[in-house]
């Protein structure tokens, strides 16, 4: 029901599997997602925290209450539960990638940069990582470390949005004009209809 979009019949539905299995979090994370499929961020955090007061170590709900805090501004929390989630889990390139950023949001920039280089050893080349640590790094200040680093991440994934897009906004902001073109073409036709590429 979400996935054709209709809200309405999956929160009904998932309401009524939480109330069959009142011990289980799965439903209650998803009720979570449903939510934010509407942009109702109040809702979602209530239902994740829910699920995570059943099962502390559901590692969906730590995974996404997370990265709604972190969106919502929330950094220390989202850090706080990254860190949890890792405690689990911690080959999750996604995870790893969303803690760098809020570490490097909140200015922890040598912890941020230290989580994606050790990110790194144990995926080397992962062009996630790479982006990732390329954004911190012009976060930090490093700019032509940082375009380097974004570089790496588009020759690995030519198809990686967020490292051709932060790769054209770094050139852009040094006043390159023409080479931040290059990326933005480069990702226009893998992702015609992203907002940030066009």
């Amino acid at each position: 029901a979400r996935e054709r979009g209709d809200a309405q019949a999956s929160l009904r539905l998932l309401e009524r599997a939480a109330e069959l299995a009142p011990g289980d979090a799965d439903p209650l994370s998803e009720i979570a997602l449903t939510h934010l499929t509407v942009r109702d961020l109040r809702l979602a955090e209530r239902a994740l925290r829910q699920a995570l007061a059943l099962a502390p170590d559901h590692r969906r709900s730590l995974a996404n209450l997370a990265a709604l805090l972190q969106y919502r501004g929330h950094l220390l929390e989202a850090i706080g539960l990254h860190r949890r989630f890792l405690a689990v889990d911690p080959a999750d390139i996604e995870v790893r990638c969303n803690f760098a950023k809020a570490l490097g949001d909140a200015g922890q920039f040598d912890a941020a940069r230290e989580e994606c280089e050790a990110a790194l050893r144990g995926s080397p080349g992962d062009a996630r990582l790479l982006a990732t640590l390329g954004v911190v790094l012009w976060d930090a200040g490093r700019a032509e470390t940082a375009l380097e680093t974004l570089g790496r991440a588009a020759i690995r994934d030519p198809g990686d949005d967020t490292a051709l897009v932060n790769l054209a906004y770094g050139q852009q902001q040094l006043g390159r004009l023409s080479e931040a073109i290059v990326p933005l073409e480069q990702a226009a036709p893998a992702t015609p209809h992203t907002a940030r590429v066009a």
